[in-house]
């Protein structure tokens, strides 16, 4: 929403989702720092919403989470299905569209399960880039040494 302030020449805004949406404090404060930082945990939530506001404990921002994710004007947040080696839920906001950024968190590179391998021939062509890269670093390195020695030997 545009904002007019009396002899300002910049426009100004603000943002009327409270108004709008009926969404309270608490549950504005968790959808700015998902919006800000992109999906957490309830209890990374809790620690970063601080200075906007106060939680009593983990299930009351549990609690605030499933309010928005159960709005009646469309749900705000959603829940994403727990990553291989992670113990605990994340959660994102929706207002991107709820397809792209499920499905973008979706597509993030997974962990393979232990006592899986995992593909080699996928990681044979990345294993010789890396190699090619440390032997070109090194022949740099000892390029910068000995022109290091040629000038420290000119001032001694």
């Amino acid at each position: 929403l545009q904002v007019k302030a009396q002899g300002s020449r910049a426009l100004k805004y603000e943002h009327t989702l409270k108004e709008a949406a009926g969404v309270a404090g608490r549950e504005l404060a968790l959808i700015c720092m998902l919006l800000l930082r992109g999906p957490q945990t309830a209890g990374e939530l809790r620690s970063r919403t601080t200075r906007l506001a106060e939680f009593t404990g983990l299930p009351a921002v549990e609690h605030s989470l499933r309010k928005l994710a159960e709005h009646e004007k469309g749900p705000f947040v959603a829940q994403l299905p727990r990553r291989p080696g992670h113990k605990e839920n994340r959660f994102t906001h929706l207002f991107n569209g709820e397809e792209s950024s499920l499905s973008a968190e979706m597509t993030e590179p997974a962990v393979a399960p232990a006592g899986e391998e995992p593909d080699t021939d996928s990681n044979t062509g990345r294993l010789e880039l890396l190699e090619q890269e440390v032997a070109d670093l090194r022949t740099e390195l000892d390029e910068l040494r000995a022109q290091f020695m040629e000038l420290k030997q000119s001032f001694e």
